[in-house]
């Protein structure tokens, strides 16, 4: 009998067995949990992980956003929740997960984080999509993708 890591493994690879299969759905990830939801962000896109700040409210804010928090002398755009605008309720998060994005810095709230990992994924997911991985069912969040949707949503 074969254990599941293994099949899971095999599975990836499309039984071919060999590690080209797997390399193709491999990302390194800052795995973090909110909500009780496991979620990752690109490592790529990461620039810090600091301790949660209470976001300054804006007035007229675009929807999805809690505000904004001055760290390092740069201002982060916080976002509500990180599985986007409308996803349900907001709970207060005790990380920030500082990202990098062309427009500047976002903030997006976790209640812990498991740090960086490569992670083997089922199959090629995009942002927001829920996929089975090494770590267990997680979602792929995109912070380019969490700011656009938010613009929409005005």
């Amino acid at each position: 009998m074969t254990d599941p890591l293994s099949r899971f493994r095999e599975d990836l690879s499309g039984g071919r067995g060999d590690a080209e299969g797997t390399a193709r759905h491999r990302r390194a990830l800052l795995l973090f949990e909110h909500g009780g939801a496991l979620l990752g962000v690109p490592a790529e896109s990461v620039d810090a992980v600091i301790a949660w700040l209470a976001p300054a409210r804006l007035p007229c804010a675009t929807a999805g956003f809690a505000g904004v928090v001055q760290d390092r002398g740069r201002i982060v755009a916080v976002l509500e929740s990180p599985l986007g605008a409308g996803a349900g309720e907001s709970r207060a998060g005790r990380r920030l997960i500082v990202c990098g994005t062309p427009r500047g810095f976002v903030g997006i709230p976790a209640e812990t984080t498991r740090g960086v990992s490569t992670v083997e994924l089922a199959r090629d997911a995009s942002a927001g999509e829920l996929v089975d991985s090494s770590e267990g069912p997680l979602t792929i969040v995109d912070p380019v993708a969490l700011i656009a949707a938010a613009r929409e949503t005005t």
